[in-house]
């Protein structure tokens, strides 16, 4: 869908966009979107208590980012049922908490590098465990070049490192790798769309585990 002009509906009031660039906050707001929604579904869907979902809409209302949009009847009083004030919302970080839009970022980051590495350790310590030796630095020169290797034992039981040993056939798929690459303009570009053909490509597939994947790409800077 890509709504069209009339449908977007900015945000320039700093408290309700405080609300929304906050994942912690704009998660109770999201059912509403485009959508009908009551207080109790949207306990069902974050899920959260009743008394966090009736303080959120509540919240959400007087920030005139949801309004009533009918009323169930029922024994008793009405259920007021939600929708948002329009059906996509900008939110210009200008009008947000200062750094808003590095914090979400960094936020974000965090909480997938955090599953990734969880999953990395979890399948070094299965490896270690099979093989049982244990997890460490190899320091080898080879061919006049030397090397630091994560790896499970020395390397004097001819047992290869932990990327070398992901390789093989019979291993886990595990690939943790970050580099600097010296690339034209032209070739950058390519490889972005490599990775979006491939990612898309593989999106598709319904069957196997899963899998967490992580692709960036950018111009390098120095901090």
């Amino acid at each position: 869908m890509n709504p069209t002009q009339t449908q977007w509906y900015t945000i320039t009031d700093s408290r309700a966009a405080a609300f929304l660039v906050s994942a912690e906050h704009s998660q109770y707001f999201v059912p509403f979107l485009d959508r009908e929604c009551t207080v109790k579904q949207l306990s069902t869907e974050i899920p959260c208590t009743p008394l966090q979902a009736y303080r959120a809409v509540e919240l959400m209302e007087d920030l005139g980012l949801i309004a009533v949009v009918r009323k169930q009847s029922r024994r008793g009083k009405p259920i007021k049922v939600y929708r948002s004030v329009a059906p996509a919302l900008f939110v210009p970080f200008k009008h947000a908490p200062h750094n808003s839009f590095q914090d979400m970022m960094l936020s974000r980051d965090n909480i997938w590098r955090d599953l990734l590495f969880h999953s990395l350790m979890t399948q070094f310590t299965e490896v270690a465990d099979e093989a049982r030796q244990e997890l460490g630095l190899r320091f080898v020169r080879d061919g006049g070049v030397p090397y630091v290797v994560q790896a499970v034992g020395s390397g004097e039981n001819g047992r290869p490192g932990l990327v070398a040993h992901f390789r093989q056939p019979e291993a886990p798929a595990i690939r943790d790798d970050w580099r600097i690459l010296k690339l034209t303009a032209e070739q950058a570009k390519e490889l972005q769309q490599e990775f979006a053909a491939l990612l898309d490509r593989y999106s598709k597939q319904q069957e196997g585990r899963e899998y967490i994947c992580r692709v960036a790409l950018a111009p390098y800077k120095e901090p």
